[in-house]
């Protein structure tokens, strides 16, 4: 198997995630008209457009240039099949998305933030994800189709972010505090990073802005007072993904001992209006008394996808 950048990233230990099992799998696909060239194959491999040839041919040519011949007829979102030399075919399935069909041509995954329309979007994706290129407004926000979307605030303007590959950082957005987001495939994923000791118990809040969308907490039977699940719902009721209650993170220490309480909360709904709701992350008074180095904590929030 050969994983793709995308898939070779290691994953984040996220507080919580949201399952958008409906954005995942019949979500707005986002290829942007600036995005760059497909990734160049890798030299043991000949990627030969064989849908022209067929597969035949593709075996062919893999038997006398003596190396796997890429069958894109057979090419799929998560799968991609080889005609090797010895006349066999090998297929590779990807725990994900590694490629998307765009105006009949397959592209390949590539989350690098882009400016497009006012907003950083990744060139090539699953979902349809939207990042703030500073300013007031969500400071994430991810479509759904038909006028639906998912959103995510901070309780301030933000600055104009730092861009690096398929992460933007919002820097000082708190004291000795930045905010990272991070697109991925499918989704993406929100951090606050600690540069410096908070002197006192510190508290985020990240409302949720709803489009189109509606958050409400189920019960499962048995389930202790607390636990169940918040259920994201369009408006006629269909499921568009859900959240256990329960699963909260801690932050991240440079080899030292987490501070006692440090959690991610998961969405709290307004029973008067479903679009008053927030995430929020508390983090108590008890820090370690060893001085931090270049990073606190970071405050891993949910993985969003």
């Amino acid at each position: 198997m050969i994983p793709s950048p995308a898939a070779r990233r290691p994953l984040r230990t996220m507080a919580a995630a949201l399952a958008i099992t409906a954005m995942t799998s019949t979500g707005l696909a986002t290829v942007t008209a600036s995005a760059a060239a497909d990734p160049q194959p890798a030299p043991e491999t000949d990627t030969t457009a064989s849908s022209t040839i067929g597969k035949q041919a593709a075996k062919k040519a893999a038997r006398e240039r003596g190396r796997p011949v890429r069958i894109d007829e057979l090419l799929a979102e998560q799968s991609t099949t080889w005609a090797m030399p010895d006349q066999t075919l090998k297929t590779e399935l990807h725990a994900g998305p590694v490629r998307l069909k765009h105006n009949g041509t397959w592209r390949d995954i590539d989350t690098t933030l882009i400016h497009d329309g006012g907003v950083l979007r990744p060139k090539v994706a699953k979902a349809a994800v939207e990042i703030s290129a500073g300013g007031a407004g969500p400071f994430l926000r991810l479509r759904h189709g038909n006028g639906k979307a998912f959103g995510v605030r901070w309780a301030k303007t933000l600055p104009a972010p730092r861009i690096d590959g398929d992460t933007a950082t919002f820097a000082d957005v708190i004291p000795g505090g930045d905010l990272v987001v991070t697109a991925l495939s499918t989704g993406f994923t929100h951090d606050v990073v600690l540069r410096k000791r908070p002197t006192g118990p510190l508290e985020i809040r990240m409302p949720l802005e709803l489009t189109g969308m509606k958050l409400a907490r189920t019960a499962a039977k048995g389930a202790k007072r607390g636990e169940g699940r918040l259920e994201l719902t369009d408006e006629a009721g269909a499921l568009i993904g859900e959240l256990p209650t329960r699963r909260c993170g801690t932050p991240r220490l440079s080899s030292r001992p987490t501070p006692a309480g440090a959690r991610w909360s998961p969405p709290r709904s307004s029973k008067s209006a479903a679009s008053r709701c927030w995430y929020c992350a508390r983090m108590p008074a008890s820090w370690p008394t060893r001085p931090c180095t270049t990073r606190c904590a970071s405050i891993r929030g949910p993985r969003w996808r």
